[in-house]
């Protein structure tokens, strides 16, 4: 495993084999891993790498999704295919559907104790420009009144998967 330090906050981890679980003491060190390999990653090892760090979540996702085995890349639902691609009859392959998505949040809406997401490019990573934000550290950094006017506040986000 090489580790290139990108700043305080990312390091690119080249030549890993998803079995060196130094990379924990990395992502400490950091809060941002990009992994460069040239190899496949089959499910399994993303598990196990997300194993490294304690309990992989396994996600259960409200109708109409939890039924929809072509969103989940394993068995367990614990790696969810994020994809707008369809397939020849125009069938969604992945959880974007067929919609262009530019943004989306990984767990930092919902219950629970999350504190990572692994996200794995499996092809056409070069159109897959990605910023990570730390959401936590942003709320944070607000004065005392700033947080007073957020404390009430609720959002909710969901995919638009019929007409508009």
């Amino acid at each position: 495993m090489k580790v290139n330090s990108i700043n305080h906050y990312v390091a690119e981890v080249t030549d890993y084999d998803y079995k060196d679980s130094a990379i924990v003491d990395v992502f400490k060190t950091h809060r941002v891993l990009c992994i460069r390999n040239e190899n496949p990653v089959a499910p399994a090892q993303l598990i196990r790498l997300g194993e490294m760090f304690g309990e992989v979540y396994s996600h259960k996702l409200p109708l109409p999704f939890q039924s929809d085995a072509k969103l989940w890349v394993d068995g367990e639902r614990k790696v969810f295919r994020v994809s707008n691609a369809v397939d020849k009859d125009n069938v969604p392959l992945g959880g974007l559907g067929n919609v262009w998505f530019h943004w989306h949040c990984d767990a930092s809406h919902e219950e629970g104790e999350f504190h990572g997401t692994i996200l794995y490019n499996h092809y056409n990573g070069h159109l897959a420009n990605t910023t990570f934000s730390d959401q936590a550290a942003a709320y944070h950094s607000l004065d005392d009144q700033q947080k007073a006017e957020f404390k009430n506040v609720t959002g909710h986000h969901m995919i638009n998967h019929g007409p508009n």
